[in-house]
């Protein structure tokens, strides 16, 4: 008895609680950030470029045609089953990004106000559940797949504030940039994870290939909610399998006196510091983002159009 006892002391200190709440962060922002590439990866499977492009007004000018037999080995390739011109992918696509934006400072309000835990869980499961509609709704319409996405995209833009708060109450501030960046690490695996095996269940028969796509990460994403509501916590005080020292650390070390010294020395060495310091910092965390809806948004639905 005594030495399985010592074996859990043991993982108990090399593995606290604050770190599966780290833990837990990474999955939700690995589902959050592949499901949001869903889309743009599945578009490429789910459209009929060929019948887009043969009634593009440019089909009437001169050409110069493919040779008969590379014609012939191009149309052995399955094609999509929605003739989508690019203005209706784009508000398709868009609509995700829509609602990713529209739900960010009410997300953050409903965290503040509500907690953490239920405004993250609303966000993942109605976001993983509207993956899982998505092959339906479009089977239905085209903008009834764009209002699915809309939806998706305020789900997780209810999930991204209450991170911010989740990482302000477990995590202590000598550890907080540490355990932060880890959890942010889960936003390029998610997109590595998606795009590599995306193109992969799109060329599969079972299920016509492309719904595969919604139907893995939805159910990710439920399978990581179903984590978050038996092993997280709303704040450390309401675990009870933290210990008593881990929950003392993490009290002591939450106060924000670092950001009241910060905004103080930036007063004091003059106002074109200040500016400068404040434009440092809008900078890229406007131009980041908009990098990055471009590549995601952007990226894979261009693969069509590569010429050969």
């Amino acid at each position: 008895m005594d030495y399985y006892h010592g074996k859990n002391r043991r993982w108990d200190s090399f593995l606290k609680r604050r770190h599966t709440v780290t833990i837990l962060g990474f999955l939700c922002s690995v589902v959050m950030h592949s499901q949001r590439l869903n889309l743009s990866i599945a578009m490429v499977a789910m459209v009929n470029s060929t019948s887009i492009l043969s009634t593009s007004s440019y089909q009437n000018a001169t050409e110069c045609y493919r040779p008969q037999a590379e014609q012939a080995v191009l149309e052995t390739h399955r094609t999509g089953e929605f003739s989508w011109d690019p203005e209706l992918q784009g508000h398709i696509l868009g609509a995700g990004f829509l609602g990713y934006l529209l739900a960010q400072i009410p997300g953050g309000l409903l965290a503040g106000r509500f907690g953490t835990k239920p405004i993250l869980l609303v966000g993942l499961f109605s976001a993983s559940i509207c993956n899982l509609l998505s092959p339906v709704a479009a089977q239905q319409h085209a903008y009834l797949l764009a209002v699915i996405h809309l939806i998706r995209g305020m789900g997780q833009g209810l999930q991204q504030p209450s991170m911010s708060v989740l990482m302000a109450k477990w995590f202590p501030r000598n550890e907080r940039g540490f355990l932060s960046a880890f959890i942010y690490c889960g936003y390029p695996l998610g997109a590595f994870i998606a795009s590599l095996i995306s193109g992969t269940l799109c060329d599969l028969e079972f299920l016509g290939g492309w719904p595969l796509v919604f139907y893995t990460f939805g159910l990710l994403g439920v399978f990581v909610g179903l984590l978050m509501v038996f092993f997280f916590f709303e704040q450390p005080s309401d675990d009870p399998n933290i210990t008593p020292s881990e929950l003392q650390h993490i009290v002591q070390n939450q106060d924000n006196s670092s950001a009241t010294t910060c905004t103080v020395l930036l007063r004091k060495d003059g106002q074109d510091k200040y500016s400068t310091t404040i434009n440092r910092c809008v900078t890229p965390a406007v131009d980041c983002p908009l990098l990055r809806v471009c590549i995601i948004l952007h990226g894979p639905s261009g693969l069509p159009r590569v010429p050969d």
